[in-house]
């Protein structure tokens, strides 16, 4: 597993896992790092599947949330997805009412299942 300063990163079979510092992802003064940190890992590592688990994130901005869609725009240019879990209920409903979830982002209750079925397409 490798640690940056915003995320814990590791290999699933073929899918990309990085869990959030919920902390660094509500300190908007880090918020250029943090998106510097996500760009360069799709730039560079071109995840085909990434799964982002928001086990230890309380609270979102919308600035946060610009950073996966553009994520998830260079990765759909070649196939690639992005997956989120673990989200808490005020999250998800964010990504609801923004008409993500199941559009843009495939959300899941857990991380296990997400797995499952990153794996599976």
């Amino acid at each position: 597993m490798e640690r940056s300063e915003f995320f814990d990163q590791e290999t699933v079979d073929d899918v990309t896992v990085i869990t959030l510092d919920g902390k660094e992802v509500l300190d908007r003064e880090k918020l250029s790092e943090l998106r510097e940190a996500i760009s360069s890992l799709v730039d560079q590592e071109h995840p085909h599947k990434l799964l982002v688990d928001f086990g230890g994130v309380q609270y979102c901005t919308s600035e946060f949330i610009g950073v996966l869609i553009r994520a998830h725009r260079r990765l759909a240019q070649d196939n690639g997805r992005i997956d989120l879990c673990n989200l808490q209920p005020t999250i998800h409903e964010v990504f609801k009412t923004l008409n993500l979830d199941g559009t843009m982002f495939r959300i899941h209750d857990t991380r296990g299942t997400a797995l499952t079925e990153l794996q599976q397409c």
